[in-house]
């Protein structure tokens, strides 16, 4: 192979990555794209987007169920698991047709393999027993994070979010532990119980999805109870094995010390991701790492090296493909167009595709009654607006709700929904938070659609109600 060839830009992770890739070939630059697994990102074959093909059938289901409220009775559904998973596959294939689509594109080369920075412009490639050292003027960073594999006995029995999506089951597992309570953990066991699998999820903080405002923790948490979904929030790993037909899981109560052994069939570990950056830095190159080993970047996605950049997870401000792609669009625009552009990170919107779906932007309740400032709380359920009651929902059953909260001056601090299509009830504060002032006001004088779900967001707005100050 080649070595001492020099490129303008090196881009190491086709994720988010290939947006910066892009405006440089555009420009007509010199790019080398390094990938050392399926080109395209975990988005594209081991998150977002096979996750949500996993989700959406779900959906489908839990919705034939409420139908039954409004008047439609449909037939038993049931699930074509070897369909489903064969849409996965068709979507994972167009990894390899985009790597060769973009190894066509002039100036542009893509490689195969791992990828260790060793010096400040130079960067080494390991594709099988074979080596490449590649000489850049600039270096982009965007490989992302990988999965957190807590050490405990018998943790190479089980499954996690990038094996499950390279092995994937041609039948639903009968029972299944979830251990970890995060978003990955609540989508997979929402897919697996409307299959009707056993799921447990165990995890030890006492509660699921902790980041996310306390109402809807409770809310989340009574309707995948409903769902059939088991939890075991205050519980340690201790080991895992495998016996003849089962695995089995053993866990220790930390309230009480009690143990307890889990018997099932399948075994996922979704507990968080942890950084990539030790394995692709040189330590000798010098590049800046945070205490939690992602990379320390400044406004510009620039790290501690000149000529240097880190975008998307590995530089661990936020763990979502938007925000990645944001990132990225920031450092074309300081790259190609000297333009200085900003993001947010207090006005990073997220998303939890269960049923009933989960989004949220900026502090939670509990963290605004942490800082001790009066503020203000609107919150409408959607048994309060029209389409709610179209959609069949009343006293027996409220169907979420939107939560917004703003500080004395009605700018917002955070935004939060449990429901059918949260995440797009949400986008309106979303916008809200990253123009002017972040001020409520432009939703409280337009006019939502009526009737619709968007009377939700500027109804509950309309809610507010000051807590800890004066009228």
């Amino acid at each position: 192979m080649k070595n001492n060839l020099t490129y303008d830009y090196i881009i190491i992770g086709s994720g988010a990555g290939l947006i910066v890739a892009d405006a440089a070939l555009e420009k007509g630059k010199r790019v080398a794209i390094i990938e050392q697994d399926r080109f395209g990102g975990t988005c594209l074959n081991y998150g977002c987007i096979p996750s949500k093909m996993l989700t959406y059938p779900a959906d489908i289901i839990q919705q034939a169920k409420h139908a039954r409220k409004i008047g439609v009775n449909f037939s038993r559904p049931s699930v074509d698991l070897h369909n489903i998973m064969g849409r996965i596959k068709e979507l994972q294939s167009k990894s390899k047709i985009m790597a060769e689509s973009y190894a066509k594109l002039p100036g542009c080369e893509v490689l195969i393999g791992q990828a260790k920075i060793i010096a400040a412009n130079q960067v080494k490639v390991f594709a099988g027993d074979k080596e490449r050292i590649l000489h850049g003027h600039n270096i982009i960073i965007a490989t992302g994070a990988k999965p957190n594999i807590p050490a405990f006995p018998g943790n190479e029995l089980a499954l996690h979010y990038r094996s499950f999506f390279e092995h994937l089951p041609n039948k639903p597992y009968p029972r299944l532990v979830i251990l970890g309570a995060g978003t990955i953990s609540c989508e997979f066991a929402h897919f697996f119980s409307t299959l009707n699998t056993k799921v447990t999820i165990v995890g030890r903080s006492g509660t699921i999805l902790k980041s996310e405002d306390g109402d809807v923790q409770t809310a989340i948490i009574q309707c995948m109870r409903v769902a059939g979904v088991s939890f075991l929030l205050t519980h340690r790993f201790d080991k895992i094995e495998q016996s003849e037909n089962e695995k089995v899981v053993h866990l220790t109560n930390t309230t009480s010390n009690e143990s307890i052994k889990i018997p099932c069939d399948e075994v996922i570990i979704s507990a968080g991701v942890k950084s990539t950056a030790p394995e692709l830095l040189d330590p000798a190159v010098g590049v800046e790492l945070d205490r939690n080993n992602y990379i320390v970047t400044d406004k510009n996605m620039a790290t501690s090296i000149p000529g240097i950049y880190a975008i998307g997870d590995i530089n661990g401000h936020h763990m979502f493909r938007h925000t990645a792609n944001q990132e990225a669009k920031i450092l074309v625009d300081y790259l190609f167009e000297q333009k200085q552009s900003i993001i947010n990170y207090q006005a990073v919107p997220h998303a939890v595709f269960t049923t009933p779906q989960i989004a949220g932007v900026g502090q939670t309740e509990e963290q605004v009654k942490k800082s001790g400032i009066p503020y203000k709380r609107g919150m409408l359920h959607y048994r309060d607006v029209a389409y709610g009651w179209a959609m069949g929902y009343g006293d027996d059953d409220d169907g979420g709700f939107v939560k917004v909260l703003t500080d004395q001056n009605n700018r917002i601090l955070g935004a939060h929904a449990i429901g059918y299509q949260a995440a797009a009830l949400i986008q309106p504060f979303v916008y809200l938070m990253n123009t002017g002032d972040g001020s409520l006001t432009p939703l409280l004088s337009s006019q939502p659609i009526h009737p619709s779900i968007n009377e939700l967001a500027a109804w509950a707005a309309e809610s507010l109600i000051l807590i800890g100050g004066k009228n």
